[in-house]
């Protein structure tokens, strides 16, 4: 019985980016103030609505991190950033936590871990915020003067 000579496979990769390939380093929560903290941890839950105390722009990362699910936000100057998502006064509802893989380094020791980040919808898109600081939450006192 004669055998089929023997193909040689290539594979080819579709289009999608392969670069990517470093997780983002871990950075803590901003620490929330403990004037602020009672305050905000009461109203942290699913559909809470808050108003921004700053203007927010999309956290840019360099080219070969992996994109996290969602857009971090940060603090920033509106007339300066040029990825803004929102300005000061602007509504956020919390959404909850997501999970998302960051590396840790103690030392020499690196690990990837799955971090909980507070999650929120603001201008229709949902974002990644670790300063609470930067939230007012909707309530029926006055809202804080800074």
């Amino acid at each position: 019985m004669a055998r089929a000579p023997r193909k040689q496979i290539t594979w080819k990769l579709d289009g999608t980016d392969t670069t990517r390939t470093i997780a983002r380093e871990y950075f803590p929560d901003i620490p929330i103030d403990p004037l602020h903290r009672e305050k905000i941890e009461k109203c942290l839950v699913l559909g809470s609505a808050f108003f921004l105390k700053s203007a927010l722009a999309r956290r840019m990362w360099p080219p070969n991190y992996k994109e996290p699910p969602f857009p971090y936000l940060v603090e920033t100057i509106p007339t300066s950033y040029p990825n803004l998502v929102a300005s000061t006064g602007s509504l956020a509802i919390y959404i909850g936590t997501v999970r998302v893989e960051e590396l840790v380094k103690r030392n020499k020791d690196i690990r990837l871990a799955r971090v909980l980040r507070h999650s929120f919808i603001i201008n229709g898109g949902r974002y990644l915020v670790t300063n609470l600081n930067l939230l007012d939450p909707v309530t029926q006192e006055p809202p804080e003067h800074t």
